[in-house]
């Protein structure tokens, strides 16, 4: 694996462990928060493919007060994020992947 891909590991883990909010976290050790951004989310991408959802921390329900209009993507915490019928399969991938890694 390359270097620069194991060094911007290493910060993305400080950053977990550190507590702070990554742009704080990007202010204090004087890093570009786009160029951290840019890491964490090509490092995900490594680490957790699209299209692996065996282990996605949410269950897709449908509720039928909503007429079929939408999905919702439920959280065990019971976070839930509503979207519309039209998304592509691929499209709906490529959300939950920005948001784990949004979230991460």
């Amino acid at each position: 694996m390359s270097t620069k891909i194991e060094r911007w590991r290493d910060i993305i883990a400080d950053c977990r462990k550190s507590g702070l909010p990554q742009r704080e976290y990007c202010r204090t050790k004087n890093l570009s928060y786009p160029t951290f951004s840019y890491w964490r989310t090509k490092i995900n991408m490594i680490d957790v493919p699209a299209g692996n959802d065996d282990s996605a921390p949410f269950v897709r329900r449908s509720f039928p007060s909503m007429n079929n209009a939408a999905f919702v993507l439920e959280w065990p915490d019971g976070m839930r994020l509503k979207m519309p019928n039209h998304l592509s399969r691929e499209d709906m991938a490529d959300l939950v992947h920005r948001l784990r890694t949004a979230l991460s």
